[in-house]
């Protein structure tokens, strides 16, 4: 398919990717008819459209102009991004909806073993009016590097780590959903969102996982790559 090492590897963990993102899907399909809850059709017309867009337009690229690689890197990936956008939200709520009893007073108890009051910090914010929407802004901004960072990784030629980008958000989102689901809680981002600070610090953590898990299979697939390169060459 693609003839520069790094860009064969990126291709293969841009497959890959497919896989979880095909498991979301299917999970949620079955969620829906197992439960009470529903999607209105109409409201994934333009996520989806523009995701078949994308990829679509993605696999043609690649299959015409095999030695440029951007386009197809930066629309694929987005694609990509695009259904995780879509897919998980829904997957939050009906987890929310498994009626497990709720752990506010854990977690809340845990802040406070950190020395850390999240019913202070909320009244102070919202004590002055003028930050929230600061607050609120900072917070909307978790939108953005889903989308930004393909066309920056895309244009720095950074494939791979674009590819492992897409495939630790996706792990991220799977492993944050279940723990919501296993450990909800009613209130819960300091002054903004919904998490007390100790989810904060387990979010982070679960990132650094999902990244570091990503990092290692693209790792494996550049041997992958690279064993059969080797052997012609010894050849």
């Amino acid at each position: 398919m693609m003839t520069d090492h790094e860009a064969q590897v990126a291709w293969r963990l841009f497959t890959l990717n497919w896989i979880p993102l095909g498991l979301m899907g299917l999970t949620l399909a079955l969620c829906l008819a197992l439960t009470g809850f529903s999607i209105r059709p109409e409201s994934l017309l333009l996520p989806f459209g523009a995701a078949a867009l994308f990829g679509g337009v993605a696999y043609v690229y690649a299959l015409a102009r095999r030695r440029d690689a951007l386009v197809s890197f930066m629309l694929g990936s987005t694609a990509q991004l695009v259904l995780i956008a879509v897919l998980m939200p829904p997957l939050t709520y009906i987890a929310a909806a498994a009626g497990l009893p709720m752990q506010d007073a854990n977690l809340a108890h845990l802040d406070r073993m950190l020395g850390l009051d999240w019913r202070a910090y909320f009244n102070f914010i919202y004590d002055r009016p003028a930050l929230i929407p600061y607050m609120s802004l900072g917070y909307a901004m978790i939108v953005w590097p889903m989308f930004g960072i393909p066309i920056v990784l895309g244009m720095a030629r950074q494939y791979r780590r674009l590819q492992q980008f897409t495939l630790a958000c996706a792990l991220t989102l799977i492993v944050t959903t279940v723990i919501s689901t296993l450990l909800p809680a009613m209130l819960a981002t300091p002054m903004a969102g919904g998490h007390y600070f100790v989810d904060v610090f387990a979010g982070v953590a679960v990132a650094v996982l999902a990244i570091a898990a990503a990092k290692r299979l693209g790792a494996r697939l550049t041997q992958c790559v690279r064993a059969p390169v080797a052997a012609m060459s010894h050849a």
